[in-house]
């Protein structure tokens, strides 16, 4: 991404909202900045809203959902933060991985949970309070997490090739599934 002079912005991570409405970025330097879909496809250099420093090291991984006015980021620190789009800074609960960086993050569109990706495994959390709502345990490195569109199911893919299936609501009945290789994105339809 370069802004209108042409000067690198030093991106290192780029999502939308399901509309394509909402661009949520995030820089090496640890910060996170939100832009229309419209202002970065202009080319302008004008980039608002949350605009805050939250991770040390670089952003990962990011997630808006710009119904709920909210971004869900994970950095090279091992953190996964939530931000308010609209008071432009993160919330105070953050979470923690035992070891970073953070692979993936996913938001739940019903905005009750956080799906996290990282070396020491996957993690669901509440969105409310930021408190541990349970841990997936996978094979290698977790790298790619998503929520179905309705928030009932969630999936994890990780760097052996496997797939983790399950419900938020029942951590303990998890289905797995083999791929070729390491599962580096995931999205449900």
């Amino acid at each position: 991404v370069r802004a209108a002079s042409g000067a690198e912005l030093n991106v290192s991570v780029l999502a939308l909202d399901r509309g394509g409405r909402v661009a949520a970025l995030g820089f090496l330097d640890g910060h996170v900045k939100v832009s229309t879909a419209s202002q970065l496809q202009s080319g302008s250099g004008q980039i608002e809203g949350v605009d805050y420093i939250g991770h040390q090291g670089a952003v990962r991984s990011i997630a808006v959902e710009a119904d709920r006015g909210t971004i869900v980021s994970g950095g090279d620190d091992g953190l996964v933060r939530i931000w308010d789009i609209a008071r432009g800074a993160p919330l105070a609960p953050f979470m923690r991985h035992a070891e970073g960086p953070v692979h993936a993050v996913s938001l739940s569109s019903d905005g009750r949970g956080v799906l996290s990706a990282a070396e020491s495994g996957a993690v669901l959390w509440s969105a409310e309070n930021g408190e541990l709502a349970g841990e997936i345990s996978v094979n290698g490195a977790a790298v790619s997490v998503a929520f179905s569109p309705l928030a009932d199911r969630w999936v994890v893919g990780d760097s052996a090739g496997n797939l983790f299936f399950g419900s938020p609501v029942d951590l303990s009945s998890t289905q797995a599934a083999k791929a070729q290789d390491a599962v580096l994105t995931i999205a449900f339809s």
